[in-house]
């Protein structure tokens, strides 16, 4: 019996360690560069927020941007099977809307925008218009009440509803209706027929035009978590270049840049309706607003509650 033998070949573990120890090298680079970049976008969109004819343009582009999605399907639930808005690419709710515009031309505004839905849009707008007469295109309306199903667990801030300021009358931009898509209202005024006590709130997106997006509500963070992988990662920038200080004088010394056309076509939400409601979680069909629909609507139609 002849026994053939078997032989394996294991490469020297040093080699393996040095090709490691490259692999890593390389990401870690890749990191930082993703790192640096973000920094970059925040710091040249503060500067460039700051000055008035660029607060303006930003401002003017965000409203076209959201019209961009009229006729966009609130939620695919909302929608028979045999509906042609059913197989829809996308799904936008109130505040699906606004994120999604924000996330389009996220490098412009110079911030991330929070996953979460009206309540902490709301929370991240401190200034507070008195009337509507002082809204701008743009600007945001919400509404905040009470549901009339007390099993239903409230919003944060009883805040159920938010849509843009169109900047002609009373004119809004907004998914109000379940049933309904992304579309132009002749009012921001309606009647729910899910929850009562209506309030209207105008809120300035100033802030966010120049960079800034936090939430200035001590009750309500909306933080997903307080560790920072830039600052206390192996990733984070030990030093920051000069070419950095650099570039940043010259984005100062030439003053207003033109605004970009935003890259590419809207990508689409991600899941179904793309409402996030942080530690509440997304709007579910039980939690849903069934508000009747104003005009020719079916009165099954409802008033979107984010």
């Amino acid at each position: 019996l002849i026994m053939s033998a078997i032989v394996f070949e294991v490469p020297f573990a040093t080699q393996t360690s040095i090709n490691l120890q490259d692999a890593f090298s390389r990401y870690r680079q890749k990191k930082q560069k993703a790192v640096l970049a973000k920094w970059r976008m925040e710091e040249l969109a503060k500067i460039r927020r700051a000055q008035p004819e660029m607060m303006a343009a930003l401002r003017k582009k965000f409203f076209e941007v959201a019209m961009s999605y009229v006729g966009v399907p609130y939620a695919k639930r909302y929608h028979q099977p045999d509906s042609p808005t059913h197989n829809s690419k996308m799904f936008l709710d109130c505040c699906g809307l606004v994120r999604q515009v924000l996330r389009d031309i996220k490098s412009e505004f110079g911030f991330n925008v929070g996953p979460w839905n009206q309540a902490y849009l709301f929370d991240t707008l401190p200034l507070e218009l008195s009337a509507p007469e002082e809204m701008q295109q743009g600007d945001l309306v919400f509404v905040s009440g009470t549901y009339f199903n007390t099993n239903t667990k409230p919003q944060r801030h009883n805040m159920v509803h938010v849509e843009i300021w169109a900047g002609d009358g009373e004119r809004t931009l907004g998914a109000r209706w379940q049933r309904g898509a992304v579309q132009e209202h002749d009012s921001y005024k309606f009647v729910s027929k899910t929850y009562g006590n209506m309030t209207y709130h105008f809120r300035s997106i100033d802030t966010w035009l120049m960079g800034i997006c936090r939430s200035y509500c001590s009750e309500h963070p909306w933080s997903i978590s307080k560790y920072d992988p830039e600052r206390h990662s192996i990733f984070a920038l030990q030093d920051e270049p000069a070419e950095q200080e650099q570039e940043i004088k010259d984005a100062q010394e030439l003053g207003p840049v033109e605004q970009k056309p935003m890259d590419g076509e809207p990508g689409p939400m991600d899941g179904e309706q793309g409402a996030m409601d942080g530690e509440q979680g997304a709007m579910d069909g039980e939690q849903g607003a069934m508000d009747g629909e104003q005009g020719p609507l079916d009165e099954e139609q409802g008033a979107m509650d984010g």
